[in-house]
């Protein structure tokens, strides 16, 4: 289906840096679609939606706010309970919410579990329409903590064939458990949580892509990109922001499939 046949289009984590440059390209692509701006404060979304109409003679009326923080359940069932109640149905999902910081049991709230949490919450409006889509943006981060990863490691997360939830959740549970006072028996520990957060994440999403192929899922990454979670990143906002639309705005790509600039990248070396 054409994008411009989108009706609604969430993007979590859009009040700033890559999320924030998704929405509004997303905006100027399609500006016949309301483009929702998930963020945990609804104040910091208006704001970034103010800063940018005043700088621009487009008003982005089609950029709507919404609070959404997918590291809290309620919040995330509010938030799906506001789209359904407004919308009736969702087009596409763009899970971009994303922390890195000292402390991983945080890390994986919001870059593990709260990537599924909100999936699993916007799945039923998403199975509303006919071509339903949901893109995650990952990293390669995580590619190279897998890289690092033990052998047995390595084979659980690549083969989707047996994967669980169960099996992944465990295995975070074990990660997180083991820091920082017993290392994870893997040399992926040199990336620290987020990395590992992002090997986690995107072994969840070929899962979920192989067992819900009626709903189209892509694994993305915007690059390493100049935001207030990389100040040093080489890329801009803005590159990462166009990399990660690319499955909204295109149709020839493979379900489950990772992709950097319209790109496609191996999960493991």
């Amino acid at each position: 289906m054409p994008a411009q046949a989108f009706k609604t289009i969430l993007v979590t984590g859009a009040n700033k840096g890559i999320g924030f440059h998704a929405a509004r390209l997303l905006s100027e692509k399609l500006p016949s679609t309301t483009i929702l701006l998930g963020s945990r404060s609804i104040s910091n979304a208006e704001s970034a939606l103010q800063k940018l109409r005043s700088s621009s003679t487009n008003q982005y009326t089609n950029l709507i706010p919404i609070q959404l923080d997918v590291s809290d359940a309620q919040s995330v069932d509010r938030a799906a309970k506001d789209v359904e109640t407004k919308y009736g149905s969702l087009d596409v999902l763009l899970n971009n919410a994303g922390i890195a910081n000292d402390n991983p049991k945080e890390v994986f709230e919001v870059n593990l579990f709260g990537v599924k949490r909100t999936i699993e919450a916007f799945e039923p409006l998403l199975k509303k329409v006919s071509d339903p889509r949901i893109v995650v943006v990952s990293s390669e981060v995580g590619k190279g903590g897998l890289d690092l990863m033990t052998p047995d490691l390595q084979s659980t997360f690549t083969n989707i064939d047996s994967l669980t939830w169960s099996t992944i959740s465990d295995l975070a549970e074990d990660y997180l458990s083991s820091s920082p006072t017993r290392k994870w028996p893997n040399p992926a520990q040199t990336y620290g949580s987020y990395g590992v957060s992002k090997t986690f994440v995107s072994a969840w999403s070929r899962l979920y892509a192989k067992q819900h192929p009626e709903i189209r899922l892509a694994v993305v990454c915007p690059g390493y990109c100049q935001t207030d979670l990389a100040p040093q990143g080489v890329r801009s906002a803005e590159a990462g922001g166009k990399s990660v639309i690319f499955p909204v705005l295109e149709d020839k790509w493979e379900q489950g499939g990772f992709y950097r600039d319209a790109e496609p990248l191996k999960y493991i070396s």
